[in-house]
């Protein structure tokens, strides 16, 4: 792996996970992903909206409950 693909991927892992946004009250993406999916109450509830944004019909180890 060349040092430029390095540098590619120590950014893009600070920018998906530890960057602090403001809009969403300095908190990183990864953490307010994972408030969001805590939020969600009931597995159905999550099966639903994972295939809705991911447009999957099925995936391994997702079933509803």
């Amino acid at each position: 792996m060349t040092s430029v693909e390095w540098e590619t991927l120590k950014w893009v892992e600070w920018f998906n996970n530890r960057r602090l946004l403001e809009p969403i009250g300095y908190i990183p993406p990864a953490e307010a992903e994972e408030r969001c999916y805590a939020q969600l109450g009931s597995s159905q509830q999550r099966y639903q909206i994972h295939h809705r944004d991911f447009g999957t019909a099925d995936c391994d180890g997702c079933q509803p409950q």
